[in-house]
């Protein structure tokens, strides 16, 4: 039954009553990897928590098929700089200048109203407008946005005009610039909220030149994943940029509406490109996988360790091995930034030529890891039955192998009495009394040390 066990335990050998050997510097290091390992996961999560993390993002361009989008209210806002009169060209009452708004579909336009400015600034604002592109059947809707003189006949009932006299004097005299803001979003990762930006664009605007100015949106369509395991889709339609085009048209375009004086024409239409980007969030995996690489990356300096560990290891158990044999060993006193390389070496107070401590060290240390070699260990047994049967009657030998000790229940003085031996007096007990055999391997005697270390 015992050998069907999946559950066995290794037997280890111990060193100083510890199965492992363990040293303050690498204690040290081990400390430093773990706190720098936890603070860099705290910081990693707590970035991914508050979305500072980067998501993936790759962005595509294409034709768009078809699609309808929507202004906000103030997208778009026109004013005249440096005006000659304090008063507001485009107010509703005494009105010099006025702004039309045409809807263009299927090659016919409609007058939607004029649009005035009641502000003191002086500066207009399109209500929402909606914009739609097909290009399958070519039905697209635009907008036309002039500024003409006013006349009754576009004015109608919205307001009124100021005098013929002061509208032509205007219009004469008028040299200045037409200051017109638009205002497009920014799609913003980090809070998955829209980021307004106001773009602005200074025309010249003067009565010997009609310009004509054309508006092509961009529409841009965001596709967010931001799942903490699983996808969770959000899709983002908005205009992210346009283009500009200026251009000098000629009297008889300005002219085409009928008791007018045209001085400037907006088009505002969509592009028929269309940019698309999708956004992918870290997901839980991916935020414990990149703590998990850099951790990896730290505990590669375990390898490093392991070898200064290894080295003091051997470098303490030769140490050990020594002072048992040589019980003076311990009064060599070594000094050095790292233990297993002493810069320094003295016995009684005078200083040990380094090249030859060595040179014996390394070789005291080639024999003991010889002798410590499993095959020899069992031959060094051997003989040392051999040693017994050649110097011990039958009689002892049976003695000795069949002796053995008596458990009693002992009294708390008894108790007392009772000790194990320490090792080393073991070992030293042991050598005394095979001290005179010529069989055994023999290390060289203290006295044969010194006489091999140079003094200074």
């Amino acid at each position: 039954m015992s050998k069907a066990d999946a559950f066995t335990v290794p037997i280890q050998l111990t060193f100083n009553k510890s199965t492992t050997y363990q040293s303050a510097l690498s204690g040290f290091f081990s400390i430093l990897i773990y706190a720098t390992s936890i603070l860099y996961a705290i910081h990693i999560l707590l970035q991914w928590s508050q979305g500072d993390l980067l998501p993936k993002s790759s962005t595509t361009t294409g034709t768009l098929q078809t699609l309808q989008v929507q202004f906000e209210k103030g997208f778009f806002e026109l004013g005249i700089m440096n005006s000659s009169l304090s008063q507001n060209p485009f107010a509703q009452e005494n009105n010099l200048l006025l702004p039309l708004l045409f809807k263009f579909q299927n090659g016919q336009s409609t007058l939607i109203g004029p649009i005035f400015s009641n502000s003191t600034s002086g500066y207009l604002n399109l209500d929402s407008l909606t914009l739609s592109y097909n290009q399958e059947t070519d039905d697209e809707v635009q907008y036309f946005f002039i500024i003409t003189s006013c006349t009754a006949k576009y004015i109608q009932s919205y307001g009124t005009c100021a005098s013929k006299d002061k509208v032509d004097t205007y219009i004469e005299n008028i040299s200045s610039l037409i200051d017109l803001k638009i205002k497009i979003k920014q799609f913003n990762p980090k809070t998955q909220k829209y980021d307004t930006i106001t773009k602005r664009q200074l025309l010249a605007f003067e009565r010997k030149y009609v310009f004509y100015s054309q508006l092509s949106f961009q529409v841009t369509k965001v596709q967010t994943n931001d799942g903490l395991l699983l996808d969770d889709l959000h899709d983002y339609t908005y205009i992210n940029n346009y283009e500009i085009s200026n251009q000098i048209v000629s009297a008889n375009f300005s002219n085409q509406y009928e008791g007018t004086q045209t001085l400037g024409f907006f088009y505002l239409r969509l592009d028929s490109l269309q940019v698309s980007q999708n956004i992918q969030y870290p997901k839980i995996g991916e935020v414990f996988a990149s703590i998990g690489s850099i951790i990896q990356v730290l505990f590669m300096a375990s390898y490093l360790f392991k070898f200064i560990n290894q080295q003091l290891f051997e470098y303490e158990f030769v140490e050990t091995l020594l002072s048992i044999y040589y019980e003076q060993w311990k009064n060599i006193k070594q000094s050095g930034l790292i233990p297993f390389y002493p810069d320094k070496i003295e016995l009684n107070d005078k200083q040990i030529d380094g090249k030859i401590y060595k040179k014996f060290r390394q070789k005291a240390q080639d024999q003991m890891i010889n002798k410590l070699d499993l095959i020899n260990l069992i031959n060094h047994i051997i003989k040392i039955e051999q040693l017994l049967i050649d110097i011990s009657s039958k009689e002892q030998l049976n003695n000795i192998v069949n002796k053995k000790l008596s458990i009693n229940f002992m009294k708390q003085d008894d108790y007392d009495k009772c000790q194990i031996i320490p090792i080393n007096d073991e070992i030293q007990s042991a050598s005394h009394s095979i001290t005179n055999l010529n069989n055994l391997p023999q290390f060289f005697t203290f006295d044969e040390l010194i006489t091999l270390f140079d003094y200074q």
